[in-house]
């Protein structure tokens, strides 16, 4: 810093005094006392003597100029420098001025500052005793405000550490507005802050928490810790209309903070509002292993064949997953080195077939999943398989034969099914006769499976076989509408000895007319010897279902019982069961 003194003669204060070097553009002045007339200005410290061009100037004169010279050595440090970028003005808190700002940038071999203003250090002191201090290559620097419609010029004064004897100047000039009255509706408020949080290497957003709000509806928002946004209250960036409001902002870079300010107006009343400032400070954040998940289901084995078949296990929903290992149990046991794991899998549903338990027991299966092979992420999922009971005839029974009946004219069907897994070569033979006029001679029956089959005689090793025919012998007097009123079962001798067979035949009856009552004969015939005994009906309490039962005799061939039977509206079943002994020649017919 260095000064010249000035004799100006003609016009009066103030003037505008500018000071070059030769062969430079930089404009040196940095401050003018008009108690003294000199003017301070950044020498050029080269150790030479430099020109120099003082050029003053005022609003109606000719500019006026003179030379001197100048000789400065050269510093024993680096020289100090910086720029201004911007100024804030000083603005109205009610009648009161806010402090005014510049935003410093590109400073160089500077870590301090004091304000001086016509001519002496505002604060008093030296650099040792600084106003404040920088940090890198650029800071602010705060400028208290002049009284109300007034104008201050300040000079910024940089300093390196404590050698006060080499500096930078930069001039700024501060101008406070004529600030109203404050109504009575200044706003108030509190002001706090959520802080990012990290997830999984994600920062979530900051939230200003704005509490308390006195006269306050609406609000805006700037970075920094004095408001730098539109004073447009008209138009502001949100509304609310209770006593908080939280206001998301984006989060700093992870393990960086930054400042924003909050202000609150009134309604449209734009000269009464509030400003307060926080700090949003991000944690350091990284990428985190992320648990993998699924559902888990099963399709539960089933026997077929008196052969149980596998379970399934359906993983489902799989996220951050890709490979897996099973164990049987409730809580997984096994190993954890998901490096070799069961299986693997790239899709989001996965199957594993698993052994299932002995028939009628159940097990546990857990399945646990990784996420590549960071083995410490892992999901586990438990399901029960049941097994079902397989329904293992005894050896004495040879199969079961179905005919169903229908109202509506199509053929009728039958199958048989023999579940002995190595039958004897055993033939038989059962003739199903249905008296109703309105079946006249249909007889088809096929390998259940396979309709493309048809038998009428013979053995098979996995459908019993058997011949049937269907006759019409026509309605009886005064038949009711759709009625079956006659069915005729006869059994033929099984021939195989020492060998009891049991066959079913099931009659389902529809569109019955109600409450209809009607004599249902049943006739159990021998076949080859074989002699049927006296039948008895037993019926059930509710009267719509029957039981019949009888021993055989030798002194009858056949037996029959009629059977009164309560039709009804909806579907009826009868089933008629045919049980033959080959080695006592025992009969015995079955209805239920």
């Amino acid at each position: 810093m260095a000064e010249v003194q000035l004799i100006i003669q003609g016009g009066t204060p103030p003037y505008s005094i500018s000071i070059k070097a030769e062969g430079d553009n930089t404009e040196r002045c940095t401050d003018f006392d008009y108690a003294s007339y000199k003017a301070a200005y950044n020498p050029v410290r080269n150790g030479q003597v430099v020109n120099y061009t003082v050029v003053i100037s005022k609003a109606g004169c000719e500019p006026a100029s003179t030379t001197f010279q100048k000789s400065c050595p050269v510093p024993q440090a680096p020289q100090p420098g910086f720029s201004i970028t911007a100024v804030t003005q000083p603005a109205c808190v009610g009648n009161t001025p806010t402090n005014a700002s510049a935003s410093i940038s590109n400073i160089v071999n500077a870590d301090r500052y004091k304000l001086l203003r016509d001519g002496s250090f505002v604060s008093g002191g030296d650099c040792t005793s600084p106003d404040g201090i920088w940090s890198g290559n650029s800071g602010t620097v705060l400028l208290p405000p002049p009284p109300v419609g007034q104008t201050w010029n300040y000079v910024i004064r940089a300093f390196n550490g404590a050698n006060c004897g080499d500096w930078f100047d930069m001039p700024v000039t501060i101008s406070t507005p004529s600030c109203q009255t404050p109504g009575p509706a200044t706003p108030s408020f509190n002001l706090g802050i959520t802080q990012p949080t990290c997830t999984n290497g994600n920062l979530s957003n900051a939230v200003l928490n704005v509490t308390a709000v006195s006269n306050g509806d609406r609000y805006n928002i700037s970075e920094g810790s004095t408001y730098q946004g539109s004073n447009d209250c008209v138009n502001p960036r949100g509304t609310f209309d209770s006593t908080w409001v939280d206001i998301p902002v984006p989060a700093p870079p992870a393990g960086e903070s930054k400042t924003y300010t909050v202000r609150i107006w009134k309604g449209t009343n734009c000269g009464d509002w509030l400003d307060k400032s926080i700090t949003v400070t991000s944690p350091a954040c990284t990428a985190e292993p992320v648990n993998p998940s699924f559902n888990l289901s099963v399709d539960q084995p089933v026997c077929v064949n008196n052969v149980m078949g596998p379970a399934t296990l359906k993983l489902s929903n799989i996220t951050n997953g890709n490979r897996y290992r099973t164990y049987q149990g409730s809580s997984y046991q096994g190993s954890n080195d998901c490096s070799s794991p069961e299986g693997t899998f790239s899709t989001s549903n996965h199957s594993i077939s698993v052994a299932a338990p002995p028939a009628g027991q159940g097990q546990y299966w857990t399945v646990r999943i990784w996420n590549g092979v960071d083995c410490s992420k892992w999901y586990d999922r438990t399901v029960e398989v049941v097994s079902p009971q397989c329904d293992t005839p005894s050896p004495d029974i040879l199969g079961v034969v179905t005919v169903n009946f229908h109202y509506d004219n199509k053929p009728l069907q039958a199958y048989a099914s023999r579940w002995n897994p190595n039958p004897p070569q055993v033939n038989y033979a059962c003739r199903y006769m249905i008296e109703s006029g309105m079946y006249a001679g249909q007889s088809a029956i096929t390998k259940h499976g396979d309709e493309s089959q048809r038998f009428i005689g013979g053995s098979s090793a996995n459908d019993a076989v058997l011949a049937a025919s269907f006759d019409s012998i026509g309605y009886p007097e005064n038949p009711p509408a759709k009625v079956f009123n006659r069915m005729m079962v006869s059994c033929a001798r099984l021939r195989a000895r020492g060998y009891t067979g049991v066959v079913s035949i099931a009659l389902y009856v529809t569109e019955l007319t109600p409450l209809i009552t009607q004599n249902l004969p049943f006739w159990a015939m021998g076949s080859q010897g074989t002699q049927a005994g006296d039948l008895v009906a037993t019926p059930r309490s509710n009267g719509s279902d029957f039981y019949i039962s009888g021993t055989t005799s030798t002194s009858k061939d056949t037996g029959q019982v009629n059977v009164p039977y309560y039709f009804d509206q909806g579907v009826e079943k009868l089933t008629a069961r045919c049980f033959v002994n080959l080695d006592t020649n025992k009969v015995t017919l079955q209805l239920v």
